[in-house]
């Protein structure tokens, strides 16, 4: 029975990497940040903002487990947090794109990648301003109790938690390793590549306009 119990955190811990890295592989805000503050700061620096975003969002789903009807209660609240993103999104585009038409050497055109912000601050900052972590895990949070993946049993969550914190990781580390390789080729091509990231970020802003204009709430109103 005992040995029963351990396979099952066993695999919420396998389950907890698997739904992460699939939710934070896809190219997005977050991966375009790691791979700009690579460019910008080296790989150290990669790691260090990666750190900052899991540290977040790991308080973030062991709050989503204990208080998930507070949570879904606060639609109001996210909301506003999703419009404030959107305005820092296009101040990151706009950042790219003015650094791209004014070249500096070593610039990545972001405030926010100036070497006085600590990279880990960035990764909590970015952390923090994108909720779109919000329904993805109250959604799964929800699917995996109802399949008796997760249980409401404190060592099932101290293996699940962990292992959705190395997921996203490994996912960050392929946008890591991207800016590290790629750091020669932007020493040599900061134009085209500060006008490359900031068109993401921009298509990025747009997508969300779109989706909080025309889509429904996902969490239920206050």
């Amino acid at each position: 029975m005992q040995g029963k119990k351990y396979v099952g955190i066993f695999f919420a811990f396998i389950t907890g990497i698997g739904v992460s890295f699939l939710g934070a592989a896809p190219l997005g805000t977050l991966n375009i940040a790691a791979l700009q503050v690579t460019l910008a700061r080296g790989t150290t620096a990669g790691m260090l903002y990666s750190a900052g975003a899991i540290f977040i969002e790991m308080i973030f789903i062991l709050f989503s487990l204990l208080g998930v009807e507070w949570i879904q209660k606060k639609a109001t609240l996210f909301r506003t947090i999703e419009w404030i993103t959107v305005v820092i999104v296009l101040g990151l585009a706009a950042g790219s794109m003015m650094a791209a038409m004014h070249p500096k050497p070593n610039s990545m055109g972001n405030m926010l990648f100036d070497p006085a912000v600590p990279s880990f601050f960035i990764g909590v900052s970015f952390r923090l301003f994108l909720p779109t972590m919000v329904p993805f895990w109250l959604g799964w949070n929800t699917l995996l109790f109802s399949k008796n993946i997760l249980r409401p049993n404190y060592a099932y969550y101290l293996a699940y938690i962990p292992g959705a914190g190395l997921g996203t990781f490994l996912a960050h580390l392929i946008y890591i390793q991207g800016g590290s390789m790629a750091t020669e080729a932007y020493q040599s091509n900061q134009v085209a590549i500060n006008w490359g990231i900031g068109a993401l970020f921009m298509a990025i802003a747009l997508f969300q306009i779109a989706r909080l204009t025309f889509a429904r709430p996902k969490i239920a109103a206050d």
